[in-house]
């Protein structure tokens, strides 16, 4: 009976350790960790996407009005042609990784950092912004954020990063800020 046991257990332990690592062979990115310390420690650390909203401005902008300007109007434009589906027109504002991300998501159905804005339109009705925030500096000047208000419970996020001389969509989320609900890598809060 004992040997049945003993059997069994190793048993169970070769599979959960089969089921891990084909997990981490598909999901490499979900695990990684920081050997820095004191020899014989270490500590996990795990990527988490991050609420976008709970970001401040951290410095001044020097990049030019016009720059500026064109965000908020690449930001109208890129969520209107999300939320219509015109996915092809819409990768001319995204960055290279964004649109690739944005491209698995639609193409073979992956759920990604893209998927919100691939189905935004089952979040919301709405399909033009009723107004759109100055762009925020999240980092120097090589990072905006651009807020789109929806209605009065939904806003969607449009994150540029500096791609050249110009600045293009690198990320998106849309979240009932009342909620705080964090929905960057996306909401399941609908809105009106």
């Amino acid at each position: 009976m004992k040997r049945r046991a003993v059997v069994g257990i190793i048993v169970i332990l070769i599979a959960a350790g089969v089921a891990g690592y084909g997990y981490w062979r598909t999901h490499p990115s979900s695990f990684s960790f920081n050997f820095s310390g004191t020899k014989g420690t270490h500590s996990p650390s795990v990527k988490v996407p991050s609420n976008q909203s709970a970001k401040k401005a951290t410095t001044t902008s020097d990049t030019s009005s016009s720059s500026l300007n064109q965000m908020k109007d690449d930001a109208k434009a890129f969520y209107q042609l999300i939320y219509n589906k015109n996915y092809d027109q819409a990768e001319a504002y995204m960055t290279s990784d964004f649109a690739e991300s944005l491209k698995q998501a639609t193409d073979q159905n992956q759920s990604n950092e893209a998927s919100v804005a691939k189905d935004i339109s089952s979040y919301t009705t709405v399909d033009t912004p009723v107004s759109v925030s100055e762009p925020i500096v999240i980092a120097e000047d090589l990072e905006y954020q651009v807020t789109l208000k929806l209605s009065d419970d939904y806003e969607a996020k449009v994150g540029f990063r500096k791609s050249g001389k110009t600045y293009k969509v690198f990320s998106f989320s849309a979240q009932d800020p009342n909620m705080n609900n964090g929905g960057y890598a996306g909401s399941s809060q609908k809105g009106q």
